[in-house]
């Protein structure tokens, strides 16, 4: 993602302040009703970011096994789960919107 952020590496006391991929369900589909029902990773990341109030210093902690902070990587499994459930589909990749939504 391209973040004008400065990324921080990871922190184990502010790292219990990112949501968990439970409560992050929720966000995920806020998002993109706030996006008009689509939205790219990126767009669906920034609109969690804004609605959930999480400061930048935690949004840009890294995930210890890849280039992604931790919560891009606990947004896609949220974006996952939603998807298994029937919430959310795939329209392009990297792009999500609410099943029915044209």
């Amino acid at each position: 993602m391209n973040h004008d952020w400065h990324f921080t590496p990871v922190d184990p006391s502010k790292k219990k302040q990112i949501p968990t991929v439970t409560r992050l369900l929720s966000s995920v589909v806020k998002a993109l009703q706030n996006l008009g029902d689509v939205g790219t990773n990126t767009e669906i990341f920034e609109e969690v970011v804004k609605n959930e109030k999480i400061p930048k210093e935690i949004a840009g902690i890294f995930h210890i096994a890849g280039p992604k902070t931790l919560l891009e990587y606990r947004l896609a499994w949220a974006r996952t789960r939603l998807r298994e459930e029937g919430i959310i589909e795939r329209a392009e990749i990297g792009k999500w919107k609410l099943r029915g939504s044209k």
